[in-house]
């Protein structure tokens, strides 16, 4: 799977029994605690992150147009986790008064079920909020509670399809008067 940024995702709830992830599974939830979960999401702080971690930038789109707002997002390659590679997305929009700001990741090698159940566990995330399948059965989508107001954490992962993949991300929206 490669990591897209996707504004607005299908929300869904638990249902499998937790057991023990893999080192895999456990680097990557311990990378997206890192990139995003180390304080409130901040597209330019995670930029500068990357930046100063000398992560190479495999996307960069930026637009600044009347109709579409102003809009950024970047992907980068970590190649330095020594368990395997995985992307780092990050990205914000603002239109008409709203923000999205997004963080996440994406290994194309981890296990769903196994980080699903990783980040279950009480000191990770917690029981999720809900999980369901996309409409197109490809995809398992389960949200976490955030420690962030008007965030939520996606992890959708190919699980439906008998396939290995995660997605992880952070997203926040703030709207003008909320």
């Amino acid at each position: 799977m490669r990591s897209a940024l996707a504004i607005g995702a299908a929300l869904a709830g638990l249902a499998a029994a937790p057991a023990v992830a893999g080192g895999r599974e456990a680097a990557l939830a311990g990378a997206f605690h890192h990139w995003c979960l180390g304080s409130a999401p901040s597209f330019q702080a995670l930029d500068a992150a990357a930046t100063a971690a000398n992560l190479r930038v495999e996307k960069d789109t930026k637009t600044d147009t009347p109709a579409e707002g102003r809009m950024e997002s970047k992907l980068w390659s970590v190649t330095t986790d020594p368990t395997g590679v995985y992307d780092l997305t990050g990205g914000f929009a603002v239109r008409n008064g709203k923000t999205v700001t997004i963080c996440g990741l994406a290994a194309n090698d981890a296990s769903g079920d196994e980080m699903m159940d990783l980040l279950s566990t009480p000191g990770e995330l917690g029981e999720p909020v809900e999980t369901r399948t996309s409409d197109d059965g490809g995809e398992r989508l389960t949200e976490f509670k955030t420690p962030f107001a008007h965030s939520t954490i996606l992890l959708s992962d190919g699980t439906p399809q008998h396939a290995v993949g995660v997605i992880l991300n952070l997203t926040e929206v703030r709207e003008p008067g909320r």
